[in-house]
Order: structure tokens, then C-alpha cells, then sequence
């Protein structure tokens, strides 16, 4: 991203997870562990020489001069004496007594760059592209929420696709063309519980984000790509299953070994393991339906990354 400031073109990051995350982190930071987000986090040996990667993201090239950010991670911005304006009974885990989101207004401000910060919805869709060419905004204390957990209203949370048009209303401002990375990083998060339902509908929530985005720029100008970082443990099964058969559900067979049913949608680890199996079953609400965690092979407490190619 450095590179892209250079050339004068504008720059942006958004994820539904902590902004300071291992995927987004990568943009802007160096670390010898993702887990260094902020100084309590970075070993007392290690402090004076190492900066955290949220006081990399303020202080640092690129990180300063990135005129979008957009995500979750309140926590490693906030000192420990600083509580967060949300989820108001917890606090800031920063040591070091420093809140960041102050240290970034007043740093854009002294450059006398115009900036704005926010941290809900409410907020964010009272921004007036044309006022502002740079915006920081932390919607959660932590990751955001899932999209079917999301609050929708001004209060709660945006939705990726809402990040995506807002980014993109300050970026294309800039004629020398911009770079935004999207992530929508909560899939991950899903399929480490095995949770099939909101991992599904996280890649749906990024489907609606790119939709966004194509309606908005010029496909003849502009480079879009959509991959992943890595594949899951993640398997579709069945024999003989009909076309529009509940993807949620059972197959529509038991087994030819054990008489045993089970889910069309297996993990081959993770959280989820029975013997015999255990498949869900009964499901009479829709948080049962959503909060389903799915058969698995061998047990764990999260379920592994797998090593498939991925495609772009």
C-alpha cells in the first residue's frame, strides 16, 4: 500500500473483523506474531523496540496515510483506564495509557486533513463523502458481529456492503484511482465453529458487498479480484440428493453401514464429533436453525484450515 501512496493513488481497508487482524494487518504492519495488536500483547523485552500493530496503523507508513479504515477492534485502541462507548463494562486493553483513535483525529488534524471518526451505523451514514477524504471507523469492541446477529439500525452495525459504498464514495473521489481491500473475514470465524449456517451467510454478506462495489465503478477500468486466503474443512455430501434439497439438512438416505442419517454438510474436524453420530435434528426456531454446529470426523475444539487450492 505504500507503493500506491507514492503514486498519489487513494487507499482503503475494510473487514468485519478487528481492523488490526492478521489478513488487514498484513497491509500495513510487520510482526513476529499476528497476536501483537497492541502493547499488552507484545512481550515487556520487546516493547521499546516493537510497535503493536494498532500504533503501526496511526504512526507508520503506509498505516497514517490510508484514507479508509473500517472494521471492529475498539479494544487495542483504548487504554486499559478508557471504557469502550458500546459495550460500556468493558475496557480498553492498551498499557502503555495511550487511546489511538484520539491520536489518529489529532494527527489528520494537525496535517489539516479533513477526517472524521465513528463507530456505528447511525454515524457513518451521516458522513458527507465530499467533506471528508479520510475516515476511521471501529464499529465493535472486538470482531463485528455476524450478519444474521447484526443490528441494522443506527445504533448497531454496517454491513459489509454499507462499508464497501461508503469507502468507495471517498476513494473515487481521487483522479489518480484508488486501492480498497474488502475482507469479509467472519466466514473464517464461522468455520472454526463448524457453524455452517453463518458461514454460509457471511460468503452471502460478501456477494452483496462486491455487488455494491460492481455498481459503482467501472468494470472496464477497474481491477476487480475475489479469493481466499485458504479453504476450509468443509464437505458436501449425499447419494442421490434432489436438487433443492435443504442444504441445512439431512440427507435424504441413511447409511448403507451404520443405518445411521446425517447432514449433507460435514467438517472432517473440529467441534461437532459424536459416536455415535449426533446430527441436528428437531429444529423448531430459527436461532436453533442458525446456531447449528455441524458433524465432525475427528474432534476438536476448532476446526482446521484444510489445504485445497483456492480460486480467484
Amino acid at each position: 500500500m505504500e507503493k500506491l501512496g507514492v503514486k498519489g493513488k487513494s487507499t482503503g481497508i475494510v473487514t468485519n473483523t478487528r481492523i488490526t487482524h492478521a489478513t488487514p494487518a498484513a497491509l500495513y504492519g510487520h510482526s513476529p506474531s499476528r497476536y501483537w495488536e497492541d502493547d499488552s500483547k507484545v512481550p515487556p523485552p520487546s516493547r521499546k523496540s516493537c510497535k503493536d500493530l494498532a500504533r503501526q496503523l496511526i504512526e507508520n507508513d503506509p498505516g497514517r496515510n490510508i484514507n479508509v479504515l473500517m472494521g471492529g477492534g475498539r479494544r487495542h485502541w483504548l487504554p486499559k483506564v478508557a471504557n469502550d462507548p458500546e459495550m460500556t463494562k468493558e475496557e480498553g486493553r492498551r498499557l502503555d495509557g495511550r487511546n489511538l483513535i484520539d491520536d489518529w483525529v489529532r494527527d489528520k488534524k494537525k496535517r489539516g486533513l479533513k477526517a472524521e471518526y465513528v463507530w456505528n451505523k447511525g454515524q457513518l451514514d451521516q458522513i458527507n463523502p465530499n467533506q471528508v477524504d479520510y475516515l476511521l471507523g471501529l464499529f465493535a469492541y472486538s470482531h463485528m458481529d455476524f450478519e444474521v446477529d447484526r443490528d441494522p439500525g443506527p445504533t448497531g452495525d454496517p454491513s459489509l456492503a454499507d462499508m464497501t459504498r461508503s469507502a468507495l464514495s471517498i476513494l473515487q473521489k481521487n483522479p489518480k484511482g484508488f486501492f480498497l481491500f474488502v475482507e469479509s473475514g467472519r466466514i473464517d470465524h464461522a468455520h472454526h465453529y463448524n457453524n455452517a449456517y453463518r458461514a454460509l451467510d457471511e460468503t452471502l454478506a460478501l456477494e452483496t458487498a462486491l455487488l455494491a462495489a460492481l455498481a459503482l465503478v467501472n468494470p472496464t477500468e477497474t481491477l476487480l479480484v475475489l479469493t481466499a486466503d485458504h479453504s476450509h474443512v468443509f464437505t458436501f455430501g449425499g447419494q442421490a440428493t434432489p436438487r433443492g434439497h435443504p442444504i441445512l439438512g439431512l440427507d435424504n438416505k441413511v447409511s448403507d453401514v451404520d443405518g445411521q442419517p446425517y447432514t449433507t454438510i460435514l467438517y472432517t474436524n473440529g467441534p461437532g464429533y459424536s459416536n455415535p453420530r449426533s446430527v441436528p435434528m428437531n429444529v423448531t426456531t430459527p436461532m436453533e436453525s442458525k446456531n447449528q454446529v455441524f458433524t465432525s470426523a475427528v474432534p476438536r475444539q476448532w476446526a482446521t484450515h484444510s489445504g485445497e487450492d483456492v480460486f480467484q
